[in-house]
């Protein structure tokens, strides 16, 4: 009677142990939304069918891949990216691999709040991608634990690549 009590509770406990450890430890799930220069926000996000970059940014989350095929994608007017991701999940911005990416905001007009890139959010990941042209800043960080790596930031109009203090909600 003991050795089967003993048992039952060894089986009880590995049983709470695995569902504890899966349920408190599961990462967000990864969803991954390829952009293409001619693609539209219509589209799937899929290899086959990218979206636009704006589309594609605007609606990242924690957990989010964004990777963008190879092209100039021109812009006007600023990103402003709020949206948060987790230590486990971040919000990742992703030249393809072996893809040359430009952001050109050439087109903006000089202006110290011509930011191209305004980074508000946090845990983001920005990688391989080259920021030109913007009215003031390329990209502008006021967020929290971003990481910006292996990106160019060239022929802005005031520096490539700042960081702020931060703003509050």
């Amino acid at each position: 009677m003991k050795r089967k009590l003993l048992t039952f509770i060894s089986i009880l406990v590995f049983v709470f142990a695995a569902i504890w450890s899966f349920g408190f430890n599961a990462k967000a799930a990864e969803k991954v939304i390829y952009v293409s220069t001619e693609g539209k926000a219509s589209n799937e996000g899929t290899d086959a069918s990218p979206k636009d970059i704006s589309s594609a940014l605007s609606s990242a989350s924690a957990g989010t891949t964004v990777i963008l095929k190879e092209g100039i994608y021109n812009r006007r007017v600023r990103f402003l990216l709020t949206a948060k991701g987790t230590p486990d999940a971040r919000i990742k911005v992703m030249a393809e691999e072996g893809a040359r990416v430009v952001i050109d905001f050439s087109q903006m007009d000089f202006n110290s709040s011509n930011r191209g890139i305004q980074l508000q959010g946090d845990f983001w990941y920005w990688y391989g991608i080259e920021v030109t042209g913007a009215g003031d800043n390329g990209m502008y960080i006021s967020g929290s634990n971003n990481i910006i790596e292996n990106c160019q930031f060239y022929r802005n109009r005031d520096s490539g690549l700042q960081l702020g203090r931060g703003y509050s909600e």
